[in-house]
């Protein structure tokens, strides 16, 4: 689906007799897309399923993006609820993206550090290591 027909459908939603202008509907839209965006990322890393995370990254950085571009045109002192409401969406959306990607970053860590203490561990003669000063009499 391409952005614009993303768009109208995501807009066609929203009731036009609330009074919404259009950058608040717009902007409404581009933060639907993001927590659309987010969710599928963290279905998958909830799932421990393959996530293209350049891709994801790709899409969040477009849409958030999109939704500095429109921040600028909203009146100051906005009082839409709906945008209200679906930036609070975003914020619980983005929390549980947080803690998901955490998770993911302490695994990628650990398993670093396994790694390492293996090519350390495998790549010493043992020619500086405590246990070659000792002798068996001082054991």
């Amino acid at each position: 689906m391409t952005d614009l027909a993303r768009f109208f459908e995501d807009t066609a939603s929203l009731d036009a007799d609330e009074g919404e202008n259009a950058s608040v509907i717009m902007t409404i839209s581009a933060a639907r897309s993001l927590i659309q965006t987010i969710t599928r990322e963290n279905e998958g890393l909830s799932q421990c399923k393959p996530v293209d995370v350049a891709n994801h990254n790709l899409q969040k950085s477009h849409a958030l993006l999109q939704i500095n571009r429109l921040a600028a045109l909203l009146q100051a002192g906005c009082e839409s609820a709906m945008l209200r409401s679906t930036l609070k969406d975003l914020r619980n959306v983005l929390r549980v993206n947080l803690k998901l990607l955490e998770i993911q970053l302490r695994a990628a860590r650990a398993v670093s550090e396994i790694i390492a203490s293996a090519i350390r561990e495998s790549s010493s003669d043992g020619t500086y290591s405590a246990q070659s000063w000792r002798t068996p009499a001082n054991d």
